[in-house]
């Protein structure tokens, strides 16, 4: 299956920060590339989270869209040379934990 780059919500958002903490210094903006730099099938998304909700999730497996690449990885190295900026929440177990614990509503 397609191989993407997954990354955590909270490494967007420290990106985001590093980039406005950048201009409000007086430097000047830039364009980069965020992302893990590592690559996960959708197959082993969907492991991942039929492991973690102990449940067999039912796929298919269907020709690849036309026109869809096999494999998108983002070399991030710009932003981390330009404003230090690394991923640090961003394992596949870590975005799964955190994506079932945003939708499942805490037991009260």
């Amino acid at each position: 299956t397609c191989i993407r780059d997954y990354i955590h919500i909270k490494d967007i958002a420290t990106a985001h920060h590093l980039a406005l903490e950048n201009l409000l210094g007086g430097k000047r903006g830039d364009v980069y590339n965020v992302g893990s730099g590592r690559g996960h099938s959708v197959k082993d998304v969907i492991t991942e989270i039929s492991k973690q909700l102990n449940y067999e999730i039912p796929t298919q497996i269907k020709e690849r869209r036309q026109g869809d690449p096999f494999s998108l990885v983002t070399n991030s190295n710009k932003i981390k040379n330009h404003l230090g900026w690394e991923p640090n929440n961003s394992t596949l177990t870590e975005i799964v934990q955190s994506t079932i614990k945003w939708i499942r509503p805490k037991a009260t």
